[in-house]
């Protein structure tokens, strides 16, 4: 009974399946006397279970599969359970029939049949077309069955089954490469449509921007000739005299007029604290005597306004110019004063 063929020359309604969770599984409404149970390992073929290896077992009103082998139990990762149904009706042949029997007779006929409508409805292929294979050629050891191009299907020997699936490969990688032309024969086209817009687009915006420049530049011609004669450019003639010799003394001189009247003005501040009286030096030699001439006397002449004679030697004087830098001046053929000007902005002169 653990054949794993038992399925076959039977008609088997499979009516549950479960999951391996344990050895009890309730079957509450089903018919126990007809119902056979099922194990199979991972994915392969479901195999019965002998009488030995299960039972079941009433629990209040429950009804429970039992299996007892721990061998299968450890094994199993699916247990299935089935009708095995058999044929009820039979002849019944009699010149003169009761009607009791007949009516028995008939029941179990129709019983057969409804179980060959459910094995039926549950079991086999369904053809769709009338196009479709309804009869399955014999597969022997190491084969598959596959459809040909003609739709039709064959037993393939596993061995060919790999270049079948290179040929597939190899028509799929056709077909796609094929696809991807076009789509590359397309994309190139809509490419260069579109480039061809961007050039143009490009080529007009170049034109406006010469047109722009040309008009900006006429603009700033005009500009430039109706503005320049208000402009006053020196000479270089205008330079020359300037800068000449008679102009610089001229400038020089008006300098020095202006510093003997800043002296004048401020010889009291710039006068500063008498000194100590220095060594004598040593008396020269007697210049030779000069001859004595007595001119006439002179008429009295009137008497001057008392002055105080500066020499011009060793004096300055400090000018601020407009933008606020400050000039020395002195006296020509003369060394200028030395001034120190510290980091704080404090200007010191320098005395030997």
């Amino acid at each position: 009974m653990a054949n794993e063929d038992y399925k076959s020359d039977k008609i088997i309604e499979i009516v549950r399946e479960f999951d391996n969770t344990g050895n009890k599984y309730e079957v509450n409404g089903l018919e126990l006397n007809k119902m056979i149970p099922f194990w199979r390992k991972d994915k392969g073929k479901f195999y019965a279970l002998a009488k030995g290896q299960y039972t079941y077992q009433k629990e209040s009103s429950n009804t429970y599969l039992v299996i007892q082998d721990e061998t299968i139990l450890g094994q199993a990762t699916e247990f299935q359970l089935v009708y095995i149904y058999s044929q009820d009706s039979s002849k019944y042949i009699e010149d003169f029939p009761d009607l009791a029997i007949l009516v028995d007779k008939y029941n179990q006929l129709v019983d057969d049949t409804t179980k060959l409508f459910t094995y039926l409805k549950n079991t086999g292929i369904k053809a769709d077309t009338l196009k479709m294979t309804k009869v399955l050629v014999q597969l022997e050891p190491f084969t598959v069955l596959y459809m040909n191009d003609a739709g039709e299907l064959e037993a393939l020997p596993v061995s060919e089954m790999y270049s079948k699936f290179d040929s597939m490969v190899n028509k799929t990688y056709e077909e796609v490469k094929k696809l991807l032309l076009t789509d590359k024969n397309n994309m190139s086209q809509e490419l260069r449509n579109e480039t061809d817009e961007l050039l143009e687009e490009l080529k007009i915006l170049k034109n406006n921007l010469a047109n722009a420049l040309e008009t900006l530049t006429e603009e700033c011609k005009k500009a430039i000739t109706k503005h320049k004669d208000d402009v006053i450019i020196p000479s270089i003639d205008d330079y020359v005299i300037d800068t000449s010799k008679p102009n610089i003394d001229k400038h020089v001189e008006n300098k020095k007029i202006e510093l003997n009247k800043f002296i004048e003005e401020n010889k009291s501040k710039l006068k500063g604290e008498k000194g100590d009286k220095g060594d004598r030096g040593e008396q020269g030699p007697i210049g030779p005597k000069g001859d004595s001439i007595k001119g006439d006397k002179g008429d009295k002449g009137e008497q001057g306004n008392s002055g105080l004679v500066i020499p011009i030697a060793g004096q300055y004087g400090l000018e601020v110019e407009p933008n606020g830098d400050l000039y020395v001046v002195y006296p020509d053929e003369t060394e200028p004063p030395k001034f120190i000007l510290e980091s704080n902005g404090d200007l010191y002169l320098e005395i030997d």
